[in-house]
C-alpha cells in the first residue's frame, strides 16, 4: 500500500478474482481476469460511443480498431491497472462531453464523472492526468461544469488514495528506507 507504483484497487480486483476464481480458472487466468475484462469493457464503450456520436460505420471502425489495438491487447493481459486507467478514460469521454456540451447542470452526470474519474485515479494513480486535462479544457473553453466535475473526482479520490499518499510524498531514499529496495531492483 505504501509503494506510490501501486494501484490499489485493481489489487483488490485481482485479488478477489485469484481467490474465487483461481481453482477454476488456474491462478494466473484467475490473477489477469480483471484486466481482461477492463480491456474488453473499453471496447465496448468505445464502439458504443462512437456509434451514437457518429454512426455505425464509424463505431464499428472504432470497435475494431480498439480490439486490435496492440497497446489495448498487451494492457487488457497484464494483472496491473493500465487496463482499468484506459476503461475510466473511455468511461469519462462520452460523460465529459454531456458536461461539455449541455448548458444544465445534471447533478446525476456530474456525480457519474467524478465517480469514474476517482475509481480510474485509484486503479492506476497516472488517470488523474486526465481529470488535469479536462480541468484544462473546462478553464479554456469556460465550461464550468466540466471544471467542478474534475474538482469533484479530486476529493472522491482522496480517501481511496490515503493508504499511498504518504508513499507520494517520499523521496525514493526515503521509501527506500522505509519499505526496503524494491525487488527486482
Amino acid at each position: 500500500w505504501f509503494d506510490p507504483a501501486n494501484h490499489p484497487l485493481q489489487t483488490f480486483a485481482s485479488r478477489l478474482s485469484f481467490e474465487w476464481f483461481s481453482t477454476m480458472l488456474g491462478g494466473e487466468l484467475a490473477l489477469r481476469l480483471p484486466s481482461i475484462m477492463a480491456g474488453l469493457a473499453t471496447m465496448g464503450v468505445l464502439w458504443r460511443w462512437t456509434r451514437a456520436r457518429s454512426g455505425s460505420t464509424i463505431g464499428l471502425w472504432a470497435g475494431l480498431l480498439a480490439f486490435t489495438n496492440p497497446l489495448m491487447l498487451e494492457h487488457a493481459t497484464e494483472a496491473r491497472g493500465y487496463a482499468f486507467m484506459i476503461l475510466a478514460g473511455a468511461l469519462s469521454l462520452p460523460i465529459a462531453d454531456r458536461l461539455y456540451t449541455t448548458h444544465r447542470m445534471g447533478k446525476r452526470t456530474l456525480l457519474n464523472y467524478a465517480v469514474v474519474q476517482s475509481l480510474g485515479v485509484g486503479t492506476h494513480l497516472t488517470t488523474a492526468f486526465l481529470s488535469v486535462g479536462h480541468s484544462i479544457l473546462g478553464l479554456t473553453q469556460r465550461s464550468w461544469r466540466l471544471l467542478l466535475g474534475s474538482a469533484l473526482a479530486a476529493i472522491l479520490a482522496i480517501p481511496l488514495l490515503w493508504p499511498v499518499i504518504e508513499g507520494l510524498w517520499l523521496t525514493r531514499d526515503q521509501l527506500t528506507e522505509s519499505v526496503g529496495t524494491p525487488r527486482g531492483g
